[in-house]
């Protein structure tokens, strides 16, 4: 039994099926307040539910991130917090829990400060939540999600590349203000670990304590995930970005395309297999250059060695190559491509579209072998 009232905040990170997990506590939102779990809603998240008949986007603290993001001292910040203090006061919980991957991105010290009094004000302790991702899979996931929603069309290896100064994927500079604080407390699980029993699973042995609720009592597992796109979509993401911003570069709304790309992906069962940028080999070389910090992370949160929470895998590397690539293969990713370029042109305001002569695009890409 709890002895003080707590408040959880579930801080992603990206990638750890976060969507899949929001939209589970959320089917259970009412099986979770009978046991003093209370996930609360703010007034923007209830209409959009009366809205939509239901929840397209379960990323349902948002606003909270948001508001983060503006200050304490916006007039909207301001009436967020006040919105989730009203809902929290109502709910008499003895548990309260919130939950964005986005708040990854918001893990200042000033935020920390204010997530922590805020609750310390309504008498609560402060925990955050993470679930930790063995780099290879995190920065290959991190990498597909980039290209297909057109943020940038690099190679993966130059991704990689860059990777190792990213603070996303040093997970002691990630969480270092979270680590400092000594009013607020911090739970990191091993997503390996987690997926293994089901990540809903331990995340109710979070919440609920383990052994202390029915798993009968909650509905079935979620079936929801992200997309995860294959090599032909990968490839058709980079062509389109290269393209559009050489006819447009002014063009800042790029990512509004995905789902174009998405449907005409899928209507060419081009995701079937998923897009692996890493071989077995280059997975053991990042894990190598992460060793060092991920070990002084592991010691940190765990007191234990990184390895003991993660078991090294094998890849299967699946990219798609243009000089191996059949007449027919390259003629449907033209096809995908233009389709998608001339939503851009006629979005940009250019009636006439372009169709290009799949004979140029297949002699471009077996003669000059490259083209991003």
């Amino acid at each position: 039994m709890l002895t003080t009232k707590q408040a959880y905040i579930h801080v992603g990170t990206h990638k750890t099926a976060s969507t899949f997990l929001q939209k589970f506590l959320l089917k259970n939102r009412e099986t979770l307040r009978e046991r003093g779990v209370f996930l609360p809603l703010l007034k923007e998240t209830i209409e959009r539910l009366k809205k939509n008949s239901g929840f397209n986007d379960p990323n349902y603290h948002l606003p909270i991130v948001r508001a983060l993001d503006l200050g304490q001292d916006s007039i909207e910040a301001k009436e967020t917090f006040r919105d989730l203090e009203h809902a929290i006061k109502t709910s008499s919980s003895e548990v309260v829990l919130l939950t964005s991957e986005i708040f990854e991105d918001q893990l200042t010290k000033q935020n920390i400060l204010i997530l922590e009094r805020f609750f310390t004000s309504l008498g609560y302790e402060t925990t955050f939540i993470a679930y930790i991702r063995n780099q290879p899979e995190y920065i290959n996931s991190l990498y597909t999600q980039t290209i297909k929603r057109f943020w940038d069309n690099c190679s993966f290896d130059t991704y990689v590349d860059r990777s190792k100064d990213m603070v996303v994927y040093d997970y002691c500079r990630l969480f270092s203000e979270i680590l400092k604080n000594k009013k607020v407390s911090f739970i990191a699980r091993s997503y390996d670990q987690a997926t293994k029993i089901g990540i809903e699973t331990d995340f109710l042995d979070i919440v609920l304590g383990k052994g202390k609720y029915n798993v009968s009592d909650f509905t079935a597992k979620e079936n929801y995930q992200n997309e995860a796109p294959g090599p032909a979509t990968i490839f058709a993401a980079q062509l389109i970005r290269r393209i559009a911003l050489s006819e447009f570069p002014h063009e800042k709304k790029l990512y509004l395309y995905w789902n174009r790309l998405k449907r005409l992906s899928h209507a060419k069962n081009w995701n079937e297999r998923k897009y692996v940028g890493f071989s077995t080999d280059k997975a053991r070389k990042i894990e190598q250059t992460f060793l060092e910090k991920n070990d002084r992370f592991a010691q940190l949160v765990w007191g234990s060695n990184w390895a003991i929470h993660y078991t090294q895998k094998k890849f299967d590397q699946n990219i798609f190559n243009p000089e191996d690539a059949t007449l027919k293969e390259l003629w449907e990713i033209e096809c995908v491509v233009e389709k998608v370029l001339n939503d851009i042109r006629r979005k940009n305001g250019q009636r006439k579209t372009i169709k290009y002569s799949i004979s140029n695009i297949a002699r471009y890409f077996m003669k000059k072998r490259r083209y991003i």
